[in-house]
Protein backbone atom coordinates (compact mmCIF):
# COMPACT_ATOMS: atom_id res chain seq x y z
CA UNK A 1 0.00 0.00 0.00
CA UNK A 2 0.78 3.50 -0.77
CA UNK A 3 1.39 5.68 1.55
CA UNK A 4 0.72 9.59 0.63
CA UNK A 5 4.71 10.35 1.75
CA UNK A 6 5.45 7.70 -1.09
CA UNK A 7 2.87 9.75 -3.57
CA UNK A 8 5.04 12.55 -3.19
CA UNK A 9 8.38 11.55 -2.99
CA UNK A 10 7.17 9.87 -6.25
CA UNK A 11 6.21 12.90 -7.32
CA UNK A 12 9.75 14.72 -6.97
CA UNK A 13 8.28 16.38 -4.02
CA UNK A 14 9.88 16.52 -0.60
CA UNK A 15 7.38 15.93 2.07
CA UNK A 16 8.81 17.66 5.08
CA UNK A 17 8.31 21.15 2.42
CA UNK A 18 4.19 20.15 1.68
CA UNK A 19 1.45 21.44 3.88
CA UNK A 20 -1.55 20.02 3.46
CA UNK A 21 -4.96 21.84 4.71
CA UNK A 22 -7.71 19.74 5.16
CA UNK A 23 -10.25 21.94 5.97
CA UNK A 24 -12.58 24.13 3.65
CA UNK A 25 -11.47 27.54 2.60
CA UNK A 26 -12.54 30.25 0.50
CA UNK A 27 -11.36 30.73 -3.03
CA UNK A 28 -9.04 33.96 -1.92
CA UNK A 29 -7.60 31.61 0.79
CA UNK A 30 -6.95 28.61 -1.60
CA UNK A 31 -5.30 30.72 -4.02
CA UNK A 32 -3.02 32.11 -1.59
CA UNK A 33 -2.25 28.02 -0.62
CA UNK A 34 -1.25 27.84 -4.34
CA UNK A 35 0.36 31.03 -4.32
CA UNK A 36 3.10 30.13 -1.51
CA UNK A 37 3.23 26.70 -3.00
CA UNK A 38 1.23 24.76 -0.90
CA UNK A 39 -1.07 21.79 -1.92
CA UNK A 40 -4.24 21.73 -0.89
CA UNK A 41 -6.51 18.89 -0.42
CA UNK A 42 -9.82 18.75 -0.52
CA UNK A 43 -11.90 17.49 1.64
CA UNK A 44 -13.95 14.20 -0.33
CA UNK A 45 -16.90 11.94 1.55
CA UNK A 46 -16.52 9.43 -1.34
CA UNK A 47 -14.60 6.21 -0.46
CA UNK A 48 -11.74 5.23 -2.87
CA UNK A 49 -11.43 1.69 -4.04
CA UNK A 50 -9.19 -0.40 -6.18
CA UNK A 51 -6.09 2.69 -5.71
CA UNK A 52 -2.90 1.13 -7.46
CA UNK A 53 0.22 2.61 -8.94
CA UNK A 54 0.50 2.11 -12.78
CA UNK A 55 3.22 1.26 -14.92
CA UNK A 56 2.71 4.16 -17.46
CA UNK A 57 5.81 6.47 -16.65
CA UNK A 58 5.76 10.01 -16.04
CA UNK A 59 5.74 12.35 -19.36
CA UNK A 60 8.99 14.48 -18.44
CA UNK A 61 7.32 18.32 -17.80
CA UNK A 62 9.21 20.06 -20.85
CA UNK A 63 7.88 17.63 -22.59
CA UNK A 64 4.25 18.51 -21.80
CA UNK A 65 2.44 21.16 -24.30
CA UNK A 66 2.34 24.27 -22.39
CA UNK A 67 4.98 23.29 -19.54
CA UNK A 68 8.12 23.82 -21.66
CA UNK A 69 9.51 26.56 -18.91
CA UNK A 70 7.81 24.92 -16.10
CA UNK A 71 4.59 25.45 -14.37
CA UNK A 72 3.82 28.63 -13.20
CA UNK A 73 1.26 27.53 -10.78
CA UNK A 74 -0.60 30.71 -9.49
CA UNK A 75 -1.20 31.48 -13.28
CA UNK A 76 -1.86 27.79 -14.07
CA UNK A 77 -4.72 28.13 -11.15
CA UNK A 78 -6.05 31.56 -12.66
CA UNK A 79 -6.57 30.51 -15.67
CA UNK A 80 -8.20 27.01 -15.29
CA UNK A 81 -10.50 28.35 -12.49
CA UNK A 82 -13.29 25.07 -11.53
CA UNK A 83 -10.25 23.07 -12.42
CA UNK A 84 -11.05 22.26 -15.92
CA UNK A 85 -8.07 21.24 -17.80
CA UNK A 86 -7.63 22.04 -21.66
CA UNK A 87 -6.03 25.26 -23.40
CA UNK A 88 -7.55 29.04 -22.12
CA UNK A 89 -8.76 31.80 -24.25
CA UNK A 90 -8.91 35.32 -24.14
CA UNK A 91 -11.75 36.30 -23.22
CA UNK A 92 -13.65 39.70 -23.32
CA UNK A 93 -16.19 40.77 -21.03
CA UNK A 94 -18.10 43.81 -20.17
CA UNK A 95 -19.47 44.14 -16.34
CA UNK A 96 -20.10 46.95 -13.58
CA UNK A 97 -17.06 48.38 -11.40
CA UNK A 98 -18.30 46.46 -8.58
CA UNK A 99 -17.74 43.83 -9.66
CA UNK A 100 -13.75 44.25 -10.54
CA UNK A 101 -12.80 42.64 -6.61
CA UNK A 102 -14.71 39.51 -7.77
CA UNK A 103 -12.92 39.41 -10.90
CA UNK A 104 -9.50 39.62 -9.65
CA UNK A 105 -10.46 37.30 -7.18
CA UNK A 106 -10.96 34.44 -9.78
CA UNK A 107 -8.39 35.37 -12.32
CA UNK A 108 -5.51 37.06 -10.31
CA UNK A 109 -4.05 40.51 -11.21
CA UNK A 110 -3.83 39.51 -14.97
CA UNK A 111 -6.83 41.04 -15.76
CA UNK A 112 -6.45 43.62 -18.65
CA UNK A 113 -8.69 46.85 -18.00
CA UNK A 114 -9.85 47.83 -21.87
CA UNK A 115 -12.34 50.62 -21.32
CA UNK A 116 -13.66 51.96 -18.11
CA UNK A 117 -16.78 54.84 -17.69
CA UNK A 118 -18.65 55.20 -14.20
CA UNK A 119 -20.62 52.21 -14.92
CA UNK A 120 -18.70 49.89 -17.24
CA UNK A 121 -15.41 48.05 -17.21
CA UNK A 122 -14.55 46.28 -20.38
CA UNK A 123 -12.02 43.52 -19.38
CA UNK A 124 -10.09 40.78 -20.83
CA UNK A 125 -8.51 37.50 -19.10
CA UNK A 126 -7.12 34.56 -20.12
CA UNK A 127 -9.24 31.14 -18.83
CA UNK A 128 -9.93 27.80 -19.90
CA UNK A 129 -13.32 27.93 -22.26
CA UNK A 130 -15.31 25.30 -20.57
CA UNK A 131 -14.62 26.98 -17.22
CA UNK A 132 -15.75 30.75 -18.23
CA UNK A 133 -18.79 28.96 -19.64
CA UNK A 134 -19.86 28.24 -15.92
CA UNK A 135 -18.27 31.40 -14.29
CA UNK A 136 -20.15 33.34 -16.92
CA UNK A 137 -23.54 31.61 -15.89
CA UNK A 138 -22.49 32.01 -12.45
CA UNK A 139 -21.88 35.62 -12.44
CA UNK A 140 -24.97 36.25 -15.41
CA UNK A 141 -26.62 39.03 -13.74
CA UNK A 142 -23.49 41.13 -13.42
CA UNK A 143 -21.56 40.07 -16.44
CA UNK A 144 -21.53 39.83 -20.39
CA UNK A 145 -19.23 37.75 -22.49
CA UNK A 146 -18.16 39.11 -25.68
CA UNK A 147 -15.78 37.27 -26.99
CA UNK A 148 -14.80 34.63 -28.25
CA UNK A 149 -17.64 34.04 -30.08
CA UNK A 150 -18.25 30.55 -29.71
CA UNK A 151 -18.09 31.04 -25.65
CA UNK A 152 -20.66 33.67 -26.18
CA UNK A 153 -22.80 31.49 -28.48
CA UNK A 154 -22.92 28.50 -25.80
CA UNK A 155 -23.89 31.03 -23.18
CA UNK A 156 -27.03 32.07 -25.36
CA UNK A 157 -27.67 28.33 -25.82
CA UNK A 158 -27.65 27.49 -22.29
CA UNK A 159 -29.52 30.53 -21.25
CA UNK A 160 -32.39 29.76 -24.58
CA UNK A 161 -32.17 25.94 -22.50
CA UNK A 162 -32.65 27.38 -19.18
CA UNK A 163 -35.53 29.76 -19.67
CA UNK A 164 -37.04 26.79 -21.39
CA UNK A 165 -37.41 24.96 -18.22
CA UNK A 166 -38.51 28.18 -16.17
CA UNK A 167 -41.24 28.99 -18.22
CA UNK A 168 -45.20 28.61 -16.68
Amino acid sequence: MLTFTDVLKKAGLDPKKVKLIRHSLTHKKFKECYEKGFLYEYTCHQKMTDVRELDTKVKPMKQVEGLEHGLNLPKHMAEHIYMFSGPTVNVKMETVPEMFSDITDWFGTDVKIVEETEDKLIVRVNCNEKAMRYWALQYGPSVEILEPESLRNQLIADMKDMLKRYRD
